[in-house]
Formats: structure tokens, C-alpha cells, sequence
């Protein structure tokens, strides 16, 4: 365990079986820092609350204040402030281990079933079309090259070729004299 839950929330697709056996330790690691800070921040209340009810003054407070007063100076405690802090923070990544444990086992069923074991079908169908353009363009090349063609577009006539037979079949078969 790390001392920040990003890193200890990462997954290795290639490691999984790492990640899933450390998962456990994690969320207990994380959640007992949780519970701990749960405790500093109701120890802090306790004392401070003691504190302001004791020395009432010492806090700008009238002697015998409300009770609203006293939460209220207790609000602007900034050790108080930071400790709720921390608990939000070991709560929200207590919760994020929950999701990551979800997420491990839809990986974990995606790697049974064959997911990462070949290109995906959007890679099959991105490949499929740069063949079909390798193919477009080689044969889009071979017809550039062809030198019956480019007799026909400069509108040179091969000795075998007349006017009357263009674009039909010949009329004489072969054999035939």
C-alpha cells in the first residue's frame, strides 16, 4: 500500500491476478485510515468543544455561551477543518475501492471470454478498410501505367484497333482467314 489511493486505485490490465489479490489489503488499508481519521476529527470536536465551554473568553465568547456559538467557533477551527477534509477524502477513496473492485471482475470476465486475446472489432474493420484502400490505390496506380489506356487518352490508335469495332466485340472469330 501506498500512501496515495490514485496509485493504489490503478489497474494493470496485465496483471490483474496481482491486482485482484492485493484488492482486499487495499480497501482494508484505506479504510482503516478512514476510520482513524473518523476519530482524530470526533477527538478534535470533544477537545475543542471542552476547551470552549471551559475558557469561553479565550475564544471571544461571552461567559456561558450558546450552543450555536459554540459550534460556530468550532466550525472555524482550521485542524478541524482539515481533519473533516481527510475524512471526505478516505471515504470518497473507500468508495472508489468498492467501484475497482467491480471494474476488476467486468475485466476479469472480459479476459475469460477472449477480450484481450485478439484486435478488437473496431481495429478488425480499421484494417479491413486501409487494405481495401491499399488495394484501391495499387490498382488506381496499375491503370495509370497501362499503355493501352494511355494511348486512348491521348487518342492514339494501336494498329489492331479501328473506329468501327470500338467497344464492340470483333467480328471475326478467331480461326477464321
Amino acid at each position: 500500500m501506498s500512501d496515495d489511493y490514485r496509485k493504489d486505485l490503478s489497474i494493470d490490465f496485465h496483471d490483474l491476478h496481482t491486482c485482484y489479490r492485493d484488492h482486499s489489503t487495499n480497501l482494508m488499508d484505506w479504510s482503516e485510515k478512514w476510520a482513524n481519521a473518523v476519530t482524530a476529527k470526533n477527538q478534535r470536536k470533544k477537545f475543542l468543544r471542552m476547551d470552549i465551554r471551559r475558557d469561553p473568553g479565550e475564544y471571544d465568547l461571552p461567559n456561558n455561551p450558546s450552543v450555536a456559538a459554540v459550534n460556530a467557533r468550532m466550525d472555524e477551527d482550521d485542524e478541524l477543518i482539515q481533519l473533516r477534509h481527510d475524512v471526505a477524502l478516505f471515504s470518497s477513496a473507500k468508495e472508489a475501492f468498492y467501484q475497482r473492485s467491480k471494474a476488476l471482475d467486468g475485466l476479469v470476465r472480459l479476459y475469460l471470454n477472449g477480450y484481450f486475446s485478439g484486435p478488437s472489432s473496431a481495429g478488425v474493420s480499421q484494417i479491413r478498410e486501409e487494405r481495401a484502400e491499399r488495394v484501391r490505390t495499387g490498382q488506381q496506380e496499375g491503370l495509370e501505367d497501362n499503355p493501352r489506356l494511355q494511348r486512348r487518352r491521348n487518342g492514339i490508335k494501336s494498329a489492331g484497333e479501328d473506329e468501327k469495332s470500338e467497344g464492340r466485340p470483333s467480328t471475326t472469330t478467331q480461326g477464321d482467314s
